[in-house]
């Protein structure tokens, strides 16, 4: 574009930073940076907002916080992502005073902050707070959004509420396979195989796979593929907002129960690199 003489605008650079920051290339974006303040383009809000997304992405938190504080306008984005960016690097204090200056100040949260903060309180087991998440969930009227329906199961998951995140479970209506998923990875975290498996089951059991199992084995063996890639996006995704790194830390256990269970050498080669 460059080349051609096209100056690009400030749309266009946000896009370009966007795309730097989830391939994680941060010294193309900091270069990318230095364009957009010789361009005078630091005002604008979506390239600023890309720019603190790149920054939380690669865990700069210190340049992602600065430009936060210098900013002069924010949305739900922008407080979103860094909260985010605290979140999933571990700083759940510093994320939740995000939080707080957001509620007094910004925007209403959205299903992506509040996802985040929840997955924050899984994975320092702060069960008071995720308690406290979940009732701004109930009165925001979120609590059926499949993002946070999820992150709630993980989070009860994590602090040891069993119970509690399989009542969340069944109130979904068992409708999203990331909640499915999330709810496997929970009795498989605390080394409830028997019922991780018990759950799968269910999954294939269910009335939506019905007629695919209906099909035979070829069929039923497409059903799984297509469970286990599921999976992988899920654990992808969850990188993302930061509901953890693996689909499962006692992944290892629930694996060899599938393969106690399915008698399928490609489909557990599979299942071995998701999960």
């Amino acid at each position: 574009m460059r080349k051609y003489g096209v100056i690009p605008n400030e749309f266009t650079l946000a896009a370009v930073i966007s795309g730097r920051a989830n391939l994680g290339e941060i010294e193309w974006g900091e270069q990318l940076h230095g364009h957009v303040l010789h361009m005078g383009l630091a005002d604008s809000l979506s390239v600023a907002n890309a720019i603190v997304v790149l920054y939380s992405k690669c865990e700069i938190l210190d340049s992602s916080s600065m430009l936060f504080h210098g900013m002069v306008r924010r949305d739900v984005i922008t407080w979103s992502t860094i909260i985010v960016g605290y979140s999933q690097a571990g700083h759940c204090e510093e994320a939740f005073r995000f939080f707080s200056r957001m509620r007094r100040e910004g925007p209403k949260p959205n299903e992506v902050t509040l996802a985040s903060l929840l997955s924050a309180c899984g994975n320092v087991v702060i069960l008071e707070q995720g308690k406290q998440l979940h009732a701004l969930v109930l009165s925001l009227g979120l609590d059926e959004d499949v993002l946070i329906s999820s992150a709630l199961i993980n989070m009860y998951s994590k602090c040891g509420s069993i119970v509690e995140a399989l009542r969340i479970f069944e109130a979904t209506g068992n409708e999203e396979i990331v909640s499915w998923i999330a709810m496997i990875n929970g009795f498989a975290e605390h080394g409830h195989s028997k019922e991780a498996i018990d759950l799968f089951e269910r999954e294939k059991e269910s009335e939506r796979d019905f007629a695919m199992r209906e099909r035979g084995d070829e069929e039923e063996k497409k059903s799984l593929q297509k469970f286990l890639v599921e999976a992988k996006r899920w654990r992808r995704l969850s990188t993302y907002i930061g509901l953890g790194s693996e689909l499962a830390s006692g992944s290892s256990n629930f694996a060899f129960s599938i393969s106690s269970y399915v008698q399928n050498s490609e489909v557990m080669g599979i299942a071995k690199e998701v999960l």
